[in-house]
């Protein structure tokens, strides 16, 4: 029985923050705490992860939130 190795995430360019992302969001589920909207799933870790242990490939959906302009820091 041969077992198929995946090679880590990190090691493919930078790590993806899923929180930083349009699709993200905060489920109500403890369980499956992160979720993305647009492969609609959830997940106990950031979703890019779980993208990379289904497919071999960084996520190439990242589309970065765009700050609201009227909340000042």
């Amino acid at each position: 029985m041969a077992s198929s190795q995946k090679s880590d995430p990190a090691s493919h360019g930078p790590r993806i923050d899923c929180r930083r992302c349009n699709n993200y969001y905060v489920t109500w589920d403890p369980r499956f705490p992160a979720g993305c909207k647009l492969f609609t799933f959830k997940s106990k870790s950031q979703p890019s992860i779980t993208v990379w242990e289904a497919t071999g490939a960084p996520c190439e959906h990242y589309s970065e939130k765009v700050k609201n302009p009227r909340i000042k820091k």
